[in-house]
């Protein structure tokens, strides 16, 4: 059926900036939370179409966005440090 969105991991997700990516490139992660909030993850991901991934990057971002400016700082600034370290670099 054209336009009906198949269940499961979609193929092809976006990058924070919106490119093209495949979702197996994506890291896992593994987080214990409420059936409700599950519940209501899963509702707003086949409502809106959006996948979960996306659906959490948005709410972080916002999340983030509401911090004071020196918080998101140092959210910022402590996010840097764990992807250099993560690349190899001192």
């Amino acid at each position: 059926m054209p336009g009906k969105q198949q269940a499961g991991r979609p193929l092809k997700g976006r990058s924070a900036d919106g490119e093209p990516v495949a979702v197996s490139r994506f890291p896992r992660l593994t987080l214990l939370i409420e059936q409700s909030i599950k519940d209501r993850l899963e509702a707003l991901s086949l409502i809106t179409g959006k996948p979960a991934y996306q659906i959490i990057r948005e709410a972080l971002e916002a999340h983030l966005a509401a911090l004071p400016p020196e918080d998101r700082r140092l959210v910022e600034g402590q996010a840097k440090r764990m992807q250099e370290y993560r690349a190899g670099k001192p």
